[in-house]
């Protein structure tokens, strides 16, 4: 004769093993971010030397650090600007008329040129991304232009003609709209 073991309900029924917990998802892959003590990245637009300087800021302190060698821009540099999602850098360069694209590296804050720099303007002063990600808009001479961004490549493709903004625009900005 065989006993039951187990069930302990009397109805010979039994109940599952708990699931075996051992193992665990591996951690999420931080690679690409930026070491804790570093709250993100700064550039700096050098108008008189046609480059761009790259620092780290401290999480703590605020404090800037040099990332290293300034990385070359167009002619003139005047404004650079993010995209919201901190993957691509866009410079204005007024004495080239046009605007310099660049990848970062999300862990080291390294700016990598995206390709041939793309038409403005004249003059352009400022650049901006909207909140979105999705456009960039460039002030300069008496003009506003405008581009679509490549969320994949951070390339820039002109919407179309410039739209007359007054008489030396000299930095231009975005909202999201408020409802």
């Amino acid at each position: 004769m065989l006993a039951a073991c187990g069930g302990g309900g009397g109805d010979g029924s039994t109940t599952a093993p708990p699931p075996d917990n051992s193992t665990t998802a591996p951690p999420p892959d931080n690679s690409a971010l930026p070491p804790n003590n570093v709250a993100g990245f700064a550039y700096v637009a050098n108008g008189d030397s046609n480059n761009v300087s790259a620092f780290t800021i401290d999480a703590t302190t605020g404090a800037l650090t040099s990332i290293g060698a300034a990385v070359a821009s167009g002619s003139g540099p005047r404004s650079v600007t993010v995209d919201p999602s901190g993957k691509f850098a866009y410079v204005a360069n007024a004495g080239s008329n046009d605007i310099s694209a660049f990848t970062i590296d999300g862990t080291t804050g390294a700016l990598t040129s995206i390709g041939a720099a793309v038409a403005t303007g004249s003059g352009p002063q400022s650049i901006t991304v909207d909140p979105s990600g999705k456009f960039a808009y460039v002030a300069g001479g008496s003009t506003v232009s405008a581009y679509t961004i490549n969320a994949t490549t951070g390339s820039l493709t002109s919407i179309g003609a410039a739209v007359a903004a007054g008489i030396g625009p000299s930095s231009i900005t975005t909202t999201r709209r408020i409802q």
